[in-house]
């Protein structure tokens, strides 16, 4: 009789973590729609502002958008996270869903922990 409680109880966790995982994908599934939305305003938004990508020369916060000269994202290896974005806004800005050195960028505090978090190492000081 131990047996088959053991093998109900087994059976009972895993079937519950089934239910956890096809939970967590769902999850994934709603919050990349929800990424994927997030990234067409903020398209939406440069192209208004006159950023559009025929332009060459978009700004944001101000700060043109350009290779700083001790650094270079490798465009064809970013995958567009904007975890150095997020970890130093003041030397990298997404545009197009790639990272851009802000002129000046290779300078501020913070950007070398950027470069470091990268998950694709794209970013190389020159």
């Amino acid at each position: 009789m131990g047996r088959v409680r053991r093998a109900m109880g087994a059976l009972l966790d895993a079937q519950g973590a089934e239910r956890e995982l096809s939970r967590l994908r769902a999850v994934v599934r709603v919050q990349e729609r929800e990424i994927a939305r997030l990234r067409e305003r903020v398209d939406q938004l440069q192209r208004e502002q006159g950023q559009a990508r025929e332009t060459g020369t978009p700004y944001f916060r101000n700060a043109p958008v350009a290779e700083a000269k001790g650094l270079v994202v490798d465009e064809a290896e970013c995958i567009g996270c904007g975890t150095c974005e997020a970890i130093c806004p003041e030397a990298f800005v997404m545009v197009d869903r790639v990272a851009r050195v802000v002129e000046g960028g290779d300078e501020v505090e913070g950007v070398d922990e950027a470069i470091g978090a990268c998950p694709v190492q794209c970013i190389r000081r020159s």
